[in-house]
């Protein structure tokens, strides 16, 4: 058996093991939850119904901060405009990665000012990089004077019915959100809020991983986000992306060796 087949081989165990893992409640699975338990929610102050309510989001840890992702779905799918500006607002959030083809309506065009509820948008600066589109907005809520500006990194760089994207592409990407990250959490944005969403938190992880200890340890760093959110990484496909992602990111002339729980640079 070839090196490459063996490495395939033992991806798949893992992966089959992590998911035999898993305690899914089959009740949760509807179309618009993340099936996470309510205590890895954020809570709304404000929603569109006017009471306070879990969002339909989920919080995820990583190796050095608590709560530091949000994964939540587009408005399309379980969510509405105006919780999410509510998210936004009652939390003080100003990243947000959409890994969307196209923007929800909340997001103002150039020139133009959108009205979502009890909430004004005004589109203040849009550029475009190499590998997604840069949009800042400066949000207003018609009780308060101050507004708030929110910086949206777009990326519509993965192919339509597609599980994974270009390895480059999304790194480009991740660098970037983690150069302009606050100290706030970073919310991550796609249809179901979890297919793309949670494939961004798990290298968001690993990246951060790989800097602070030199490590790469895949199923460890899934297994962590899977205790917030069970449906991320629900394909195999996307298990191996990142393994191959961890790879390419840690390649500088560096030799890593195999440990138990995963792959340390040698000394």
């Amino acid at each position: 058996m070839t090196t490459s087949s063996m490495t395939h081989s033992v991806l798949g165990s893992e992966f089959k093991r992590l998911r035999e893992a898993e305690e899914f409640n089959a009740t949760q699975a509807t179309k618009d939850t993340l099936a996470a338990e309510d205590r890895f929610r954020p809570m709304l102050l404000h929603s569109a119904t006017g009471e306070s309510k879990y969002a339909n989001a989920v919080y995820i840890n990583t190796f050095r901060e608590q709560k530091k992702i949000i994964l939540t779905p587009s408005t399309a799918e379980g969510s509405t405009d105006i919780d999410f500006l509510w998210l936004l607002h009652d939390f003080k959030l100003a990243t947000v990665v959409i890994l969307n083809e196209k923007l929800d309506p909340y997001i103002p065009d150039q020139d133009k000012t959108t009205v979502t509820g009890p909430f004004s948008g005004k589109l203040v600066s849009k550029s475009t990089q190499s590998h997604y589109t840069e949009l800042v907005v400066k949000y207003q809520y018609y009780a308060e004077h101050e507004s708030f500006d929110v910086r949206f990194l777009h990326f519509s760089l993965w192919p339509k019915k597609t599980k994974v994207c270009k390895i480059s592409d999304i790194m480009h990407l991740l660098i970037a959100a983690q150069d302009i990250a606050t100290d706030l959490p970073v919310v991550v944005q796609c249809r179901d809020g979890y297919t793309r969403s949670g494939l961004f938190a798990v290298l968001w992880c690993i990246v951060e991983r790989i800097k602070r200890d030199e490590e790469i340890a895949v199923a460890e760093t899934v297994r962590m986000t899977k205790r917030r959110c069970q449906r991320i990484i629900p394909h195999e496909e996307q298990y191996r992306f990142c393994h191959e992602f961890a790879k390419q990111y840690a390649v500088g002339g560096k030799t890593y060796e195999n440990t138990e729980d995963g792959i340390r640079r040698k000394k």
